[in-house]
């Protein structure tokens, strides 16, 4: 989703905050995307770190006024939600504190939101955290929850949150989650395989409607249309990649939305999107996708910069590793190795 959150359109994003947090900011605004990352040092050993990770952290400068936002998008109900986000919160206002004479000490935390995807009625409105004195103060920290599952497309296009259309193609997910566990040679598979791809084409086509609503009414331009279609197809390779059958779904969605003819017939002649939107999104995709992986090795090896002098064979190791899984579990071991030794045993066992 991020790549739609960083549109140099800025009323988009607006829109949403607007929206999701019920505030009222101007278009005229300056969008920073700040470091979703905290580090915190074990107070024990200096050579621990712990690492606070939230999706997405947003400061917007609007009137003289800084608001700050993190969102948080989750595809099941996790309880321990609201204690994480409130650590990671917490950790990065206390490592950016320059004034540790001052005293009281004031830390101002972000402004949370969970987008929670997944149908779940265990799912609260709010995950709230009493912290309480020994004197018996209390201090609520609240996150917000959006349960997305209660929007269809309408509600959030009424509700100026379009931003979220592209993840309406999770609502086929329960039933890719189904089809792993059932053999091929089951009569059912290839039944729900065929019900899977028309829920996804019937889903891509819908949000591509919705698309064309908000670029007629001048929301969104080609760019940024582009952008959607760049989600669409990232969110849907992500889903199907592990069911063989429907890994050449995510080409057809992208001759779906190349093929979709939404466009006014000055920007169609222009030929802004004629011929080129299959190459933007298989670049920009790669891009984004490169992009990710190039900075959580960044992040480990800053980690393991903390530990010594980084060995040739460990930084081989980290610099040619090429999924993002593997590299989020190395993160995590670096964060808490106690040399840069441990760490390539570790993560070559892992």
């Amino acid at each position: 989703m991020k790549v739609l959150f960083h549109m140099n359109n800025k009323k988009p994003i607006i829109d949403f905050l607007n929206a999701l947090y019920g505030d009222d900011i101007g278009y005229n605004v300056e969008l920073v995307y700040l470091n979703k990352e905290a580090i915190s040092r074990s107070i024990h050993k200096s050579a621990v770190f712990i690492s606070h990770e939230c999706d997405m952290l947003i400061r917007v400068d609007f009137g003289g006024k800084s608001y700050e936002y993190i969102l948080e998008f989750q595809t099941r109900d996790d309880k321990s939600i609201g204690i994480r986000l409130f650590r990671y919160s917490f950790e990065l206002k206390a490592q950016a504190i320059e004034d540790l004479n001052s005293n009281p000490i004031i830390i101002d935390l972000p402004n949370p939101y969970i987008i929670a995807l997944e149908e779940n009625r265990a799912v609260p409105d709010t995950y709230e955290i009493i912290i309480r004195n020994p004197k018996g103060d209390e201090l609520l920290y609240s996150s917000r929850v959006l349960k997305y599952w209660e929007y269809d497309l309408d509600l959030l296009y009424k509700n100026n949150m379009y931003l979220l259309f592209p993840l309406k193609v999770f609502e086929v997910r329960k039933k890719i989650s189904k089809i792993k566990g059932l053999s091929k040679e089951s009569p059912k598979y290839d039944l729900l395989i065929k019900g899977i791809k028309d829920d996804i084409f019937k889903v891509t086509e819908e949000i591509l409607e919705h698309i064309k609503i908000i670029f007629n009414e001048r929301k969104i331009d080609t760019a940024e249309y582009n952008k959607f279609g760049i989600v669409i197809t990232n969110l849907t390779l992500y889903l199907c990649k592990e069911v063989d059958k429907l890994s050449r779904v995510n080409e057809e969605v992208i001759d779906m939305i190349k093929e979709y003819n939404f466009i006014d017939p000055e920007v169609e002649r222009r030929g802004e999107l004629r011929g080129e939107l299959r190459g933007e999104l298989r670049g920009e995709l790669r891009g984004e996708i490169k992009g990710t992986l190039n900075t959580k090795r960044g992040d480990i090896l800053e980690l393991l910069e903390e530990l010594g002098s980084i060995s040739e064979d460990a930084k081989k190791l980290v610099e040619k590793e090429e999924n993002l899984e593997v590299l989020k579990r190395w993160h995590k071991i670096a964060a808490k190795a106690n040399s840069i030794d441990e760490f390539v045993n570790k993560s070559t066992l892992n």
